[in-house]
């Protein structure tokens, strides 16, 4: 909606007209929107430092102040990047673990198709390995896990 700041409630997903008093307060703000006509001045010039670094009052430059300062600090970027690092690991990982899971998923399905046709176990696994382009063992696994889930 291109506004500079938006507030949260917590609603009933079986009555969305229902307000929940979490005492939990959400305000999130949107550094890109073009018009900050509706919030105070001092959310607009921390909203223009976020997003161009503008230093436009003494709240921006105290905050610029300590974000030079934290940037210049080896300690804090040691552990910054070793934070970085372990999120790219992270990343890295759910990444893999999606394709492996997506991979699994199509493996079953080709054998779910082949056994519609009633192929025997050995030509669903030679024929899936061979379509797939993958190890016969990688099919045997899958095609094993479906017998023992029927």
């Amino acid at each position: 909606m291109n506004l500079p700041m938006y507030h949260t409630t917590t609603r009933l997903e079986e009555d969305i007209n229902k307000v929940v008093d979490t005492g939990e307060y959400n305000v999130i703000l949107n550094s890109r929107a073009t018009d900050f006509s509706t919030v105070s001045t001092e959310v607009k010039a921390f909203l223009e430092y976020v997003r161009d670094n503008k230093v436009t009052d003494d709240f921006t430059k105290s905050l610029d102040k300590e974000v030079v300062k934290i940037k210049s600090s080896t300690e804090v970027r040691e552990s910054f990047m070793t934070w970085e690092e372990k999120l790219a690991e992270v990343e890295y990982y759910a990444g893999k673990r999606a394709k492996e899971e997506a991979k699994r998923e199509l493996i079953i399905n080709t054998i779910k198709n082949q056994e519609k046709l009633g192929n025997s176990r050995q030509d669903i696994i030679d024929s899936v390995a061979t379509f797939l382009g993958i190890d016969k063992s990688d099919v045997e696994k899958c095609y094993d896990e479906l017998l023992i889930k029927k």
